[in-house]
């Protein structure tokens, strides 16, 4: 399988799949030179499949794993799993976790996202606007971009909600939830991020509390009461989910071990606020209020989008040197407030402070569209429910509003 990813072009992903799989860190520990074969696979710029296979062939890899896993396999008669996958779509439904109403489709899990996610059209209608009354307003809004169906809302006062990104409600098939109890921190939260399975969700405050819940039971599993000094400003966790990128008002970006509970490392030398911080490969990125952007042990070699409080977003490499830029070409009142990268990275929205929301295609760097939001605040925060291809942004008001394609 890794031998065909990296074949088709999907590196990053093989690699993944090399350092986190347990087959592949148990060949580590016992055959160190086929491992190392395969991480150097990942860096080599052409496939060279003679060198892979040898006196043998993709296709007879392929027959000797179906021999192999042929005595393993059962066969069972097609309508039963079609009775099987109907008892899984009515419960979904009976849960609120699957429309009741239209086609529901089985791979994606939602109405028309299997449409949606793969042609990753511009979100330009407004579909649903929520306003929550002044004591309940929403100061955080994450969107899981696994199959899961969870939406974090963060209030006010502290309430923390788990909705359903299909219809954007509170998930009443959440035991604790549907009891009227629900995961809370009375610090003013001020950032979140999901696992990469969607079941555990890192909340920061503005105390520089970080905690971990599990979705699924409502527990808090780990709580860092001084991983800051100052607000929490977001969060990230890794690929494998063993660790924690954080970033700060206390102008600084920390890496916590979730396993151990402890304060990995610490990034210093920006001279404000630490608003954002991503992995990139086996490197980390930070920018701060201060106008700088930081790369800390630069390894990797993907682009960056980078987009400071101004007219202009720009395209680095992993040295931090400007390949490209986008911009409206307005030169006043228009400055971008908030941005967001599609999933598939073809499509970069920046919310400006003339409550237009800019889309730039990150190909040609051309903007591809302009749409006037229905709101007269501040865009503060910007999500995207990839299942179903559409954008959500908070307001400074609290205001959620559902961008979606046109029909």
């Amino acid at each position: 399988m890794v031998y065909e990813l990296i074949e088709g072009g999907d590196v990053n992903l093989a690699r993944d799949i090399i350092r986190s799989s347990a087959p592949l860190q148990a060949l580590r520990d016992r055959d160190i030179t086929r491992y190392t074969f395969l991480e150097r696979l990942c860096k080599e710029a052409t496939f060279d499949e003679a060198l892979v296979y040898g006196k043998s062939s993709k296709a007879k890899q392929r027959q000797q794993l179906v021999e192999l896993i042929r005595n393993e396999v059962r066969q069972v008669e097609p309508s039963r799993l079609l009775t099987l996958a109907q008892q899984a779509v009515a419960f979904q439904q009976e849960r609120g976790l699957a429309p009741k109403e239209g086609k529901f489709d089985l791979f994606f899990g939602s109405r028309k996202s299997a449409k949606h996610r793969s042609s990753e059209a511009i979100c330009r209608v407004l579909s649903k606007y929520v306003q929550s009354p002044e004591e309940e307003k929403v100061t955080v809004v994450e969107i899981t971009s696994s199959t899961a169906a969870n939406v974090i809302v963060g209030r006010r006062t502290g309430r923390i909600e788990v909705w359903n990104k299909e219809s954007y409600d509170l998930r009443q098939d959440l035991a604790y939830q549907a009891n009227r109890e629900f995961l809370s921190d009375t610090s003013g939260l001020t950032a979140c991020c999901f696992s990469k399975d969607g079941d555990f969700t890192a909340i920061g405050n503005a105390a520089g509390e970080i905690n971990i819940w599990r979705i699924s039971t409502g527990k808090r599993m780990r709580s860092f009461q001084l991983a800051h000094t100052a607000a929490v400003n977001s969060l990230q966790f890794s690929k494998d989910g063993t660790q924690l990128l954080s970033t700060s008002s206390d102008h600084s970006a920390r890496l916590h071990g979730l396993k151990s509970g402890k304060t990995l490392k610490e990034f210093r030398g920006h001279t404000s606020f630490v608003n954002a911080a991503v992995f990139l490969n086996e490197q980390i990125v930070t920018a701060s209020s201060d106008g700088t952007v930081r790369f800390w042990d630069s390894l990797g070699t993907d682009r960056l989008v980078a987009v400071l409080r101004g007219p202009v977003a720009y395209i680095l490499d992993a040295t931090g040197n400007v390949v490209n830029t986008m911009s409206h070409g307005k030169t006043k009142d228009a400055d971008f407030i908030a941005a967001l990268v599609s999933p598939q990275g073809k499509w970069l929205y920046c919310a400006a402070e003339d409550h237009n929301l800019y889309v730039f295609d990150l190909e040609s760097c051309i903007l591809e569209d302009t749409v006037e939001l229905e709101t007269g605040n501040d865009v503060m925060k910007m999500a995207y429910n990839p299942q179903k291809n559409e954008v959500v942004l908070l307001t400074v008001n609290g205001e959620l509003l559902v961008m979606s394609p046109e029909d």
